[in-house]
Parts: structure tokens; C-alpha cells; sequence
């Protein structure tokens, strides 16, 4: 197994920019040239330095080079370009593997701002999800989802986790829209409120939720506690007033 000693016996690495240059050949059959840059890249751009009749990806040799060990998390490079070894661009992914989803925990891997209810990552959740990235995306319904380890949550959920510890049965959005995050624009509630709190149906002329015009009348229908009430009204204002 290569060694951080030995790997110093034969390679000098720069962290400011990232080059590996030979000291020594490894070998006497080896074609490495001492005060030369070492590696080559692959067909995926990894630059690959050959030790010992062995290929080792350079990203992983820097770590061993400067702190004695290859992390077992993957290496990502910061600016994305995989032939930039220079130590401030590599970085490894937050192990989420036994992650184990609390108020601490949620914490110590996203930021949540109240006042934007924006998510921004602390960690390195993946290639393409650094830290200091905005968390979350955008399903078809309109809400803000993200994946962390083995969950899949909802933002307007992982919000109430962050901020008081405990999630509710459920969430509403008091302004109807599911990408607004913000803490005052957040409330748990029950399933019967959540429903209360849904946008009027496409078929809906009245303007006002639970009321339609039927046969001549006002119909105004509400649900409480499990409960259906209908009333039958001449007049609009009355049946709003009813509502």
C-alpha cells in the first residue's frame, strides 16, 4: 500500500497549484523524469500518475500528500475542472450514509433564512450541490424538495424541524404559493385546515372557495371537523357573510 513517506520519496506536490513533479524514478524501468510534471489524463480527464506498476488518481494522491490519508467520501473539484488539483479546489461529500435526520443534525448540513426561506447547504451533498449552494428544486406541484441521505423531504416541512424541532401533521402556505418558504408565511395546521387553504378549482366563478351558484341560489358549503354544512342563499353577500 503506498505511504505518504513513500509517496514523498518520489513526487514533490505544490498545493497552491496543484502540480505533482517527480524527484525520483520508482523504479529503474519507470519513464519518469526527475523535475517533470507526472500523470497524464485519462479519457475522463482524471490526471493519473503510475507508482510502482500501479495508476493513482492524482485528486486522491494530494490528500494522502498533505494530510496521510485518502479520504473514503468521494472527492469533488470546487470549480468543476477535474485536472485542477490545487488543494483549496478539492474537497470530499458529506457522508450521509448512517445520517439520522434531526433538529442538530439539519443544522449542521443546511442553513435555513427565515426571512427568504431559503436553503443554502453547509456541506457537500453531491458533484453538483456544493456548499454555499441554494437547496431544493422545484416539483411539478409547485413545491420545493430536496433529498438528504435516504430522505426526500418537503423545505416547508424541514422549515418547522429547523426552527422549533418538530414537524407538524402538517404545513400550509397562508399565501397559497408552495415555493414561498418563509417563516411568517408558514403554519402548521391539521389536514381539514390544510384543505381550507387550497386554491379555488379551475370550475369556480364565485371567487370565494365553497361557494357556487346552483339553480337559482347561492349554494355555500363548508367542512368542520369531519363534518359537511350546506346552505342555500338568495342572496351573495349573505352567503359569503355565511361562509
Amino acid at each position: 500500500m503506498l505511504t505518504q513517506t513513500r509517496l514523498k520519496e518520489l513526487l514533490h506536490y505544490c498545493p497552491d497549484t496543484g502540480v505533482f513533479k517527480w524527484v525520483k524514478k520508482s523504479s529503474p524501468k519507470s519513464n519518469a523524469i526527475p523535475d517533470t510534471i507526472a500523470g497524464c489524463l485519462n479519457k475522463q480527464r482524471y490526471r493519473i500518475i503510475w507508482i510502482d506498476g500501479k495508476g493513482y488518481k492524482a485528486h486522491s494522491l494530494a490528500f494522502l500528500y498533505v494530510d496521510g490519508i485518502v479520504p473514503k467520501s468521494a472527492i469533488v473539484f470546487m470549480d468543476g475542472v477535474r485536472d485542477n488539483l490545487a488543494y483549496a479546489n478539492l474537497s470530499t461529500l458529506y457522508d450521509f450514509r448512517n445520517f439520522q435526520l434531526t433538529q442538530e443534525t439539519l443544522q449542521s448540513v443546511l442553513d435555513y433564512n427565515p426571512e427568504t426561506g431559503v436553503f443554502t447547504r453547509l456541506v457537500n451533498f453531491a458533484p453538483g450541490a456544493l456548499a454555499g449552494s441554494i437547496a431544493g428544486g422545484i416539483n411539478k406541484l409547485g413545491y420545493t424538495v430536496i433529498s438528504i441521505g435516504l430522505y426526500r423531504l418537503y423545505l416547508h416541512r424541514l422549515a418547522f424541524l429547523y426552527m422549533i424541532g418538530e414537524i407538524p401533521e402538517e404545513v400550509d402556505h397562508i399565501n397559497g404559493s408552495p415555493s414561498d418558504n418563509r417563516w411568517e408565511n408558514l403554519r402548521g395546521c391539521t389536514h381539514a385546515q390544510n384543505m381550507q387553504n387550497q386554491k379555488l378549482r379551475i370550475n369556480n366563478t364565485s371567487g370565494y372557495k365553497g361557494l357556487d351558484f346552483c339553480n337559482g341560489f347561492h349554494r355555500a358549503e363548508i367542512k368542520k371537523d369531519n363534518v359537511r354544512y350546506m346552505e342555500l342563499f338568495k342572496n351573495k353577500e349573505e352567503a359569503i357573510k355565511w361562509l
